[in-house]
């Protein structure tokens, strides 16, 4: 699944389906210069971090989050 985001607020946020191995997600940030925050989903995680902590969608760049084990998403 790939997926285009503009952040026109700092406080803008996307927040991932549920991890279930075999899903990849690309999130494209299309804002030239605003983060945002990517959340998971209930109790899963992202790279171990809790998913109410998330992770940054950095300005102008590509995201890619991949799950490999249930309720565990892990980005490159």
């Amino acid at each position: 699944m790939m997926a285009a985001v503009t952040v026109n607020n700092a406080s803008d946020a996307v927040v991932l389906p549920p991890a279930v191995p075999g899903l990849q997600i690309m999130l494209a940030n299309l804002s030239a210069s605003l983060a945002g925050q990517l959340y998971a989903n209930g109790t899963d995680t992202i790279n171990g971090t809790a998913g109410s902590t998330g992770i940054a969608l950095t300005a102008n760049a590509v995201t890619r989050v991949f799950c490999m084990q249930s309720g565990k998403w892990l980005t490159k």
